[in-house]
């Protein structure tokens, strides 16, 4: 599963990592948090991740990649949980590429019963090519008007380029009970229903 945020500070990151924390207690399952965020992945201090080492270097060996090499890459958590960090400074130079990409998400999926996936904010090539390969994406958005504004740019410019409407669910984060617009109009401004609605 994939967590994008419809703009900074719609709280994706910190969704990721209570659900990949849920959901390794409940199932006691191998499950992975990995920080696709390449500009301020925030998951490393968040989790206290140990590993010096991030995604990108899992992106720049995808011919090593092998349960061994990976399991010096990541940090385990705690049980079953294991968490692979975004890099400390963004990568300004050489960005990975899309198979690249694409190969270590799939490579991810073997490893573990469940992989959580945070992808940072609005869409990248980094986060386009993790979206194609999750089974469910959810879109955080908090009720104010550029979230709002953004939320529905990215869901038309998803399903553009073939996105499921059944891959992608609405997460509506920081819904104050006081505010003048209700949840079911905000469905409507949107034309999608809200998975889940957070206070």
């Amino acid at each position: 599963v994939g967590f994008l945020s419809a703009k900074g500070g719609c709280g994706a990151t910190t969704v990721a990592c209570h659900v990949a924390r849920l959901l390794e207690q409940e199932t006691h399952q191998p499950t992975l948090l990995g920080d696709f965020d390449l500009c301020s992945g925030m998951i490393r201090f968040l989790m206290q991740a140990s590993s010096r080492y991030s995604v990108l270097d899992a992106f720049a060996n995808v011919q090593r990649l092998d349960h061994s090499y990976w399991h010096a890459l990541v940090s385990n958590g705690k049980g079953h949980l294991d968490v692979i960090a975004g890099p400390e400074t963004p990568p300004l130079k050489e960005v990975p590429g899309l198979q690249q990409i694409r190969h270590v998400v799939r490579f991810m999926r073997t490893e573990y019963e469940w992989t959580v996936l945070d992808l940072g904010r609005g869409l990248s090539p980094c986060s386009y090519a993790a979206i194609e390969e999750v089974d469910d994406l959810f879109i955080l958005t908090t009720p104010d008007i550029p979230a709002l504004h953004q939320v529905k740019a990215l869901t038309d410019q998803l399903f553009s380029h073939g996105l499921s409407q059944s891959t992608l669910h609405l997460v509506l984060n920081r819904m104050n009970r006081r505010l003048e617009v209700t949840a079911a109009e905000l469905e409507k401004l949107l034309g999608l229903p809200f998975y889940s609605i957070l206070s």
